[in-house]
């Protein structure tokens, strides 16, 4: 089994790492990688909902959208990201466990007991370190959680404020309080130390070879970064419509948004003036005034 490192830190290339692997292989294996400072949400979640995007943007945060579902997530290079690859050879049920058991074991050789929450994610008492989601198409899976180990958790919590009222369809994340495993180990390793040991006790438990993205799968990749992870077409477009509640030029108005563009404003001085504007260009447009 291929426990595969990815030695990149860009959230694009991972996402896409991580695509190529569901799609173009069909061997059980594990993906491992960090991302730079980042918001990954959902596939069917509403990003402007979710995130402060013009926070993001503003700090040079970048900001992506998965192929699995679930809630968003903040990564930042105190985050490790693990990614289980299956491909079914019986009835298929989707099962979170060999993914929660393989975190589990890994950390108690740091001496952390970590306690399996109801939703599939893991707690050190009642603070959530580990969030997960899941993909399956046909006979093809994946499972893939995160990490927090020294997480900024200020601008975790600055990425994921988002002060609009907006309704509408799509998944909503489930807040929690987190921690990170750093503050509770008994001898606080830097982060390189603590992941580096946390990757070989991974490769222990599943008996697997630590292997790195070949030229070619990389290749593949950074063509569906290019084309998919870093157009706004499916970060910010793929959001289901939406309406939202805000403050434009001083007026209060209601704005509705379908793929991403502002359809209609209740005011009709601002809806002359921005309808068929992206809602991400508003929302600059009003941060600034």
């Amino acid at each position: 089994m291929r426990l595969i490192v990815s030695p990149f830190y860009d959230a694009a290339v991972n996402l896409a790492l991580e695509e190529v692997y569901f799609k173009h292989s069909e061997d059980d294996l594990c993906f491992i990688y960090r991302n730079n400072a980042s918001v990954i949400v959902g596939k069917h979640q509403n990003i402007f909902k979710e995130v402060n995007l013009p926070y993001c943007i503003n700090n040079n945060i970048a900001y992506h959208r998965r192929i699995s579902g679930g809630g968003t997530v903040f990564h930042d290079l105190g985050n490790l990201n693990i990614s289980l690859h299956n491909t079914r050879r019986e009835e298929f049920k989707v099962n979170y466990q060999p993914l929660l058991d393989l975190i589990i074991e890994a950390v108690k050789h740091f001496d952390i007991d970590l306690i399996q929450g109801e939703r599939n994610d893991l707690y050190i008492q009642d603070h959530k370190v580990t969030g997960t989601a899941c993909h399956v198409v046909r006979d093809r899976t994946i499972h893939h959680g995160t990490l927090l180990y020294n997480a900024n958790k200020e601008l975790l919590h600055e990425c994921l404020h988002q002060p609009l009222k907006i309704s509408g369809r799509g998944v909503d994340s489930v807040r929690s309080n987190i921690t990170n495993l750093k503050e509770h180990v008994s001898q606080p390793l830097s982060e390189e130390e603590f992941f580096s040991q946390f990757i070989v006790h991974l490769s222990d438990i599943l008996d697997a070879y630590i292997d790195y993205p070949t030229d070619q799968e990389l290749e593949t990749a950074i063509q569906l970064r290019d084309n998919k992870y870093t157009l706004d077409s499916w970060n910010l477009d793929y959001s289901p419509p939406f309406k939202a509640e805000m403050k434009i030029e001083g007026r209060d108005c209601i704005v509705e948004v379908e793929k991403g563009k502002i359809m209609h404003v209740d005011d009709e001085d601002i809806s002359k003036k921005f309808s068929g504007t992206g809602f991400k260009e508003l929302l600059l447009h009003t941060k600034e005034t």
